[in-house]
């Protein structure tokens, strides 16, 4: 995941990631929904995984995990190929999704 981050800092125009950082607020409705979302994300894959392929709670928790934060990661990147507005704020509401569901999913 730090060589993700490392590529997506490197690879973008340093000055342009400022500009959008700038504009980009902790609250937000974007924020609220990366966050809504890597906790459905987390809480879907953990139940289908854990229900109905019978596996144990920490596997369970962990392709939960991985799920909602490679599609996090994914939409970063695909943002950062000019299509939307790259943000780490972005990623760590992810995170905080990700906690979120973990607490309330597992």
């Amino acid at each position: 995941m730090a060589f993700i981050l490392a590529c997506f800092l490197v690879s973008a125009p340093l000055d342009s990631l400022y500009e959008i950082d700038r504009q980009d607020r902790w609250l937000s409705e974007d924020k609220f929904e990366h966050i809504f979302f890597s906790s459905f994300l987390l809480g879907s894959s953990y139940c289908l995984y854990r229900s109905e392929l019978d596996k144990s709670d920490a596997s369970a928790r962990q392709v939960g995990i991985g799920i909602a934060l490679s599609i996090g990661i994914s939409k970063e990147l695909y943002d950062l190929a000019d299509r939307g507005n790259p943000s780490f704020k972005d990623i760590l509401a992810d995170i905080v999704g990700i906690v979120i569901g973990i607490l309330v999913f597992t």
